[in-house]
């Protein structure tokens, strides 16, 4: 009579091959074993003296790596784990525990040896075996066409976790390759084996915690690469026991991001008390959603797909207005902007865009509503003692506290961050909190003209002395696979020649002005000669950040300077700038999901 553990080697792919009377025959070899959920079965390292077969259950099976432990897949019934180690006798490569209670059949090195001796027709499906897990195990490493999951979890039961499923859903119902998943029962083998078939067809899968349940918090750990926690705004700190715990443990897992998604009124404008918020968790990012608005949705996806889009505005005086003419171009083609992200005048006009959702007409009245309050730049009243800086800075603070006091970096609609350079510690500082105001008064302080910003008792100048095109720090924000646009106001004037000679006196510079003889010098402007002196430190890596941006704008400015020029040459910038975004984008497609991406 067929036993019972023969029956289960005929379903094994390895010992299938056997047939049935030899399969009965080696039945007697193995030993069952019985295991507890959770329970180690192999620690990764230790000695390889045995293969299982899962006769009832489910396995998992990590990777202890430098960087924390990663989850490489599950083990169904009927399949064998530890056949190579038992083998080669090598350390083993992987652990594995059970996921729930377990049946196992034990079968010793000495008798697998045995048997693969005896019948070589078997090493032949070994081989097999270990090919197809090694290239899964590739995939799970490199995470190149892998599946990656995605765990949302609601803060406390107050939450209605259903309606911002529904307003994802709504978004995603389309798109090939992405699945959401909830109401789950991880512990159950049919679930681990349609688990499988959606690995296979799908490239992202949405896991939704719907409610506390120990199973479902161990397989998002285990399986998931990002954690969103989704709460009302106005429920500060109110995170039930159970969630704290799970946040607790996501610290000691270097694989798992965990950010925050905070859901605010359909109606909302302003947001308050995001800094409460990041207080108590150190999350990755930071989002605000407005239920049932479908741009905010749709941004938020693209963060969970890794699809963002990033602008990032670089430094240039007065020649920023050619950033206002590429955001036109962008709103006319419908393409939105996830992360902004700028020094300088590109800090001022991207946290114009971030406050009124790169709108153009709004973001050009901004800017002139600015450069009217800054205008003339060097007017008597604005001189000081030359002490820190030449001007007193009076107009420009009290014009850019009139534009964004009133604002934090951490309660805009979409993340924002602005680049200074603190001479105090030596460092560049990317502003991602606090208030917008400081950090854009810090971001256009040019040494010598202007005073610092003074934030935390430390000095903070142009960002341009360190990083004028911060491509790099955006890419921290979206990540490798987001696209990053970048407009770059830089001009090399290389063919300018002048001429000053090595002792240049008032006398000297009065006969000059008087006589207007050109030909005897050549000067450039003193703002000029502060700005390329400020930033000649920078060059180099604005041209290495330029070749990083996926899309990148750079208009020809070479006919303007960066300080002040002639009345109607801001709309002569703003056409300048909107051309080179159209020429940039042709070749381009957007969708609300994917992203930006490039025509086929």
């Amino acid at each position: 009579m067929e036993s019972r553990v023969s029956k289960i080697l005929k379903k094994n792919k390895i010992f299938s091959c056997l047939g049935v009377d030899i399969c009965h025959e080696i039945a007697p070899l193995f030993k069952e074993v019985n295991t507890q959920a959770e329970e180690l079965l192999i620690r990764q390292g230790d000695e390889s003296d045995c293969l299982y077969i899962l006769e009832k259950g489910a396995l998992f099976a990590y990777l202890d790596t430098a960087k924390g432990t990663k989850f490489m897949g599950s083990v169904l019934e009927g399949e064998s784990v530890g056949e190579l180690g038992a083998l080669s006798g090598e350390p083993r490569s992987l652990s594995v525990k059970a996921a729930s209670e377990a049946l196992l059949l034990r079968l010793s090195s000495n008798d697998f040896k045995y048997i693969c001796q005896t019948y070589p027709q078997l090493m032949l499906e070994i081989l097999k075996t270990i090919i197809n897990r090694s290239q899964k195990n590739t995939i799970a490493l490199s995470n190149v066409d892998g599946c990656k999951y995605i765990g949302i979890i609601k803060q406390n039961e107050s939450v209605d976790i259903e309606e911002f499923k529904q307003s994802i859903l709504k978004n995603i119902s389309h798109q090939d390759g992405i699945i959401l998943l909830s109401n789950l029962n991880c512990s159950s083998p049919d679930f681990l084996r349609k688990l499988n078939n959606y690995e296979k067809k799908s490239h992202t899968i949405f896991v939704f915690f719907e409610q506390e349940d120990l199973h479902i918090a161990k397989f998002l750990l285990e399986k998931a690469s990002k954690i969103y926690l989704v709460s009302y705004a106005q429920d500060i700190e109110q995170n039930s026991y159970f969630i704290n715990n799970f946040l607790e443990k996501t610290r000691a897992l270097n694989s798992l991001t965990v950010s925050l998604v905070l859901i605010h009124h359909r109606c909302s404008q302003m947001i308050h008390g995001t800094q409460k918020w990041l207080s108590f968790y150190p999350f990755l990012q930071w989002h605000h959603m407005r239920l049932h608005n479908e741009q905010d949705a749709c941004r938020l996806i693209r963060f969970f797909c890794d699809n963002p889009i990033g602008l990032v505005l670089g430094g240039g005086g007065t020649r920023g207005w050619a950033h206002v003419g590429v955001l036109k171009a962008f709103q006319e083609q419908g393409i939105p902007f996830d992360v902004i992200g700028g020094t300088s005048i590109g800090a001022l006009i991207g946290a114009s865009a971030n406050i009124c959702d790169s709108n153009f007409e709004q973001v050009h009245a901004i800017v002139q509503r600015f450069s009217r309050d800054v205008s003339p730049p060097f007017s008597w009243s604005d001189y000081t003692y030359p002490r820190i800086s030449i001007l007193n800075g009076k107009r420009v603070t009290r014009a850019l506290e009139d534009l964004f006091g009133v604002y934090h970096i951490e309660n805009l609609w979409r993340p924002y961050f602005g680049i200074s350079s603190n001479v105090t510690s030596m460092k560049e500082v990317v502003h991602t909190k606090g208030s917008l105001f400081e950090s854009v008064r810090a971001s256009v302080a040019l040494p010598g003209l202007l005073p610092p910003m003074t934030i935390d008792y430390c000095l903070h100048y142009d960002g341009g002395l360190c990083n004028n095109l911060p491509v790099d720090r955006m890419k921290g924000f979206i990540g490798n696979s987001g696209k990053i646009i970048s407009v770059s106001l830089l001009v090399q004037e290389e063919s300018k020649k002048y001429y000053i000679p090595p002792v240049f006196s008032y006398s000297d510079y009065v006969l000059k002005s008087l006589t207007s003889k050109e030909s005897l010098y050549r000067i450039p402007s003193y703002f000029e000669t502060i700005y390329n002196s400020m930033t000649v430190g920078s060059v180099d890596k604005e041209i290495e950040c330029k070749r990083k941006s996926d899309i990148l704008i750079n208009p020809d400015l070479s006919a303007y300077g960066i300080t002040s020029n002639p009345t109607g040459h801001e709309d002569k910038m703003i056409a300048i700038g909107y051309k080179a975004a159209q020429e940039a984008l042709q070749g381009w497609s957007f969708s609300p999901i994917k992203g930006l991406y490039l025509k086929k």
